[in-house]
């Protein structure tokens, strides 16, 4: 699986705490081991960002991001607490 940030997340990423930053980062390691661990809670969305999933990094952090070609290229475009998302 190829793992790319859009810049957008990157942005995102950057202007995150460090605990945060490290829950993200576990979270991608996690990802990148199974993308459909139970703790990630990966579900697909709907609305505005229909043929978008998102996965928990903790309580309050979700990474949102777009997959192609089942799982082998996954591009994260936003992370954020679920208000700053929807």
């Amino acid at each position: 699986m190829k793992i790319f940030w859009s810049k957008n997340f990157h942005k995102q990423y950057k202007q995150l705490n460090l605990k945060n930053q490290d829950l993200v980062g576990k979270a991608l390691e996690l990802f990148l081991k199974d993308p459909f661990d139970a703790k990630l809670r990966n579900h697909s969305l709907k609305g505005l960002y229909k043929g978008c999933n998102s996965i928990d990094a903790a309580f309050d952090l979700r990474i949102i991001f777009q997959q192609e070609k089942n799982y082998f290229v996954v591009v994260l475009l936003q992370v954020g607490t679920h208000g700053q998302l929807y």
